[in-house]
């Protein structure tokens, strides 16, 4: 099925994106619109952004960059904590589509 970029551009807290008429699409990582912070969000919903990116096909070419003058400015510690077997299951699980779904961009 063929992702609907007016639905998905908007769909993501921590993505902004913006695609030309030739189908040069930028994936700008941020938190609240400054340098993108890393943490539950961004490491759940990334997986989701690349699955609807990988499955459009006027996307060309995919330019991924952060906002600001960093990429990362740091790590949300609140979000590490104890690791027990729930938290790493879910690290574990999101993490792995995260990977997947980045490599099936193909363009």
């Amino acid at each position: 099925m063929k992702a609907d970029y007016e639905q998905y551009s908007r769909r993501y807290q921590h993505v902004r994106m913006q695609r030309d008429v030739a189908g040069v699409l930028e994936l700008a990582l941020h938190s609240q619109g400054g340098p993108l912070v890393w943490g539950d969000g961004p490491h759940t919903e990334l997986g989701y952004c690349f699955a609807d990116v990988a499955c459009d096909p006027e996307n060309r070419v995919v330019i991924l960059t952060g906002s600001g003058d960093e990429f990362l400015a740091r790590m949300d510690q609140s979000w590490v904590g104890e690791m027990t077997p729930a938290k790493w299951d879910k690290i574990y699980f999101h993490g792995k589509r995260l990977l997947e779904n980045l490599l099936a961009i193909e363009v």
